[in-house]
């Protein structure tokens, strides 16, 4: 069975390597907007909750 320091290690390089694509950078602003990070570069146009 595989250990867990090697399975976070794996997990780890995928996450390196998917962030490290071009398309990464569209996904990082998708995740602010949805999130309404300030980091957000387009205004959203759905209201602030209530509360």
């Amino acid at each position: 069975m595989l250990s867990k320091i090697f399975l976070f290690y794996l997990l780890v390089i995928a996450m390196m390597l998917v962030f490290t694509a071009p398309a990464a950078e569209a996904a990082y602003y998708l995740v602010a907007c949805l999130s309404r990070s300030e980091l957000c570069l387009y205004p959203t146009t759905t209201p602030e909750p209530a509360g």
